[in-house]
């Protein structure tokens, strides 16, 4: 039988924490470095990406906790 793991540690595996990272890093690092209206537009998207990632983690999070509430554990 496997270990049952919480909804959340699930949702927010070291891969997802790990893509976030790097999208937020990626992002302020062209923020910060690119001094044109195409830095901006890029490390503004790379930010926004994170945000995305992190929000439908959450949603994946609450899905499996439904999921898990109907199988009963």
């Amino acid at each position: 039988m496997t270990e049952h793991r919480s909804p959340w540690r699930r949702a927010f595996s070291p891969l997802v924490l790990g893509l976030a990272a790097a999208f937020l890093a990626a992002g302020v690092l062209v923020l910060i470095t690119v001094r044109s209206n195409l830095g901006v537009g890029v490390g503004a998207g790379l930010c926004g990406v994170t945000g995305i990632v992190l929000v439908s983690a959450v949603f994946l999070a609450i899905g499996y906790g439904e999921e898990d509430e109907r199988a009963g554990r």
